[in-house]
């Protein structure tokens, strides 16, 4: 045995590196997630599809007007991205409706969804627009419809499959998401249960939706209640709607998805009603690398789409935003640069060893060593080869000293200007 395969052997030790914890040039994710200790009590689905609802959800995130060509040119992108719905709201505007219009001739792979209220004007309008599946919401919670309308529990279970009747008679596929259905839900299990069991074999919809709509449910809630829907609906899709009010939405999908549910309601970038929705970018990695559960999305175009709809919105993701946030793959630490390039070549894992996920598969070119207070030799090293300049001669110490002073005065990082400045100094004592 040679040399290095005895140093591998001695580094990988006991190591489960293989999939699917471990793919080459992508990810090493726990083992953990994977053993059966923790597998046993999930009813994941074999593939998960991913509603995405940044198109309609934008018209109700503060500030957020999109142009009809802009909403087509990122439904195309979508759609090329693989997801499995796109969703519309064609009754708020003539910009919609056109936008779905125009999709619907585009002969896309996607499904084009467009949100109705209980209403047949609104079904009639959504078919009118070119839409091929209909997402039926109202709210879910008894205190609401029995405040809003004076219904009964029973003529509101009648109501949502009379409507869900009309909207399947027009040709279409439907989908049934009574909303704010968390808070109530352990109290009236029982009305939930006669709901769903009513969409599912009266109105035979194509999928039953549950809204975590104030992304307030613990993970083991909303998995909890994906296997009850599950139980009373066996043969009819669950849907997963949620908000990230208190940061959880992710949690939440990734919950539901280990209930049961096979599509997730998900939005570029977060963007939604209040704190926004559940990120796609976040979620389908998530699904792909944690669980392991394919969602057929292209992930190495997230970044791209991610950046694109920062510019249309004009909502700047923070730079320490999970999965493309700048900061993700920006190294200023010099412990951790010095690491990182010690193991960058080092088989198996390679630069994996050292980051969530590898940065080409979101579609990034690179990762991105600063120089910055936290710097160390190893920077400075590093950015002396990018520039070009041999570090013969120079004293890399007092090079870094200046470089921290720097970036303090700067309270950013030291721009590749005034490095060069500062090396300029040792340059002419060499």
């Amino acid at each position: 045995m040679s040399k290095m395969s005895k140093e591998l052997e001695f580094l990988i030790g006991k190591l489960h590196l293989s999939p699917p914890n471990f793919q080459k040039g992508k990810w090493w994710i726990p083992y953990l997630n994977f053993a059966e200790e923790i597998r046993k009590d999930i009813k994941p689905p074999e593939r998960v599809y991913v509603h995405e609802v940044f198109l309609r959800e934008s018209n109700q995130h503060p500030r957020v007007s999109l142009k009809t060509d802009e909403m087509i040119y990122v439904a195309k992108l979508l759609d090329e991205m693989g997801v499995a719905r796109i969703e519309f709201y064609p009754v708020i505007s003539e910009e919609d409706k056109k936008a779905m219009k125009e999709l619907s001739k585009e002969n896309l792979r996607a499904d084009l969804s467009g949100l109705s209220r209980m209403m047949k004007s609104d079904i009639d309008t959504i078919v009118d627009s070119g839409a091929t599946h209909i997402m039926l919401e109202i709210p879910g919670n008894p205190y609401a419809f029995k405040a809003l309308w004076k219904l009964t529990e029973e003529q509101f279970i009648d109501q949502l499959v009379e409507h869900s009747l009309y909207a399947k008679s027009r040709g279409v596929k439907v989908s049934v998401m009574p909303w704010d259905t968390y808070r109530p839900f352990y109290e009236y299990m029982d009305f939930f249960e006669k709901l769903y069991k009513a969409l599912a074999n009266e109105a035979k919809v194509d999928g039953v939706v549950t809204s975590d709509t104030f992304g307030m449910s613990l993970p083991q809630a909303v998995m909890f209640v994906i296997k009850k829907i599950r139980e009373w609906c066996p043969n009819t899709p669950v849907e997963m709607h949620g908000h990230n009010d208190f940061g959880l939405a992710t949690a939440i999908m990734l919950s539901a998805v280990m209930g049961g549910a096979s599509y997730v309601h998900t939005a570029m970038n977060g963007i939604g009603e209040r704190s926004g929705n559940a990120p796609t970018e976040e979620v389908v990695l998530a699904i792909e690398a944690l669980l392991g559960i394919p969602t057929g999305i292209k992930l190495e175009m997230l970044y791209y789409v991610s950046k694109l709809i920062e510019e249309l919105t004009k909502i700047k993701m923070p730079s320490n935003k999970a999965v493309v946030g700048d900061a993700l793959f920006t190294y200023v630490s010099g412990l951790v640069v010095d690491i990182l390039l010690k193991i960058k070549n080092l088989e198996p894992l390679e630069e994996t060893a050292l980051m969530p996920f590898n940065y080409k598969v979101i579609g990034r070119d690179s990762y991105k060593v600063i120089l910055g207070k936290g710097a160390g030799k190893s920077n400075i090293e590093l950015k002396l080869k990018e520039l070009g300049i041999d570090p013969q001669g120079i004293d890399l110490e007092k090079v870094l000293e200046e470089v921290k002073r720097e970036a303090v005065i700067r309270k950013w990082e030291v721009p590749d200007e005034a490095f060069k400045r500062i090396i300029q100094k040792y340059l002419k004592n060499k």
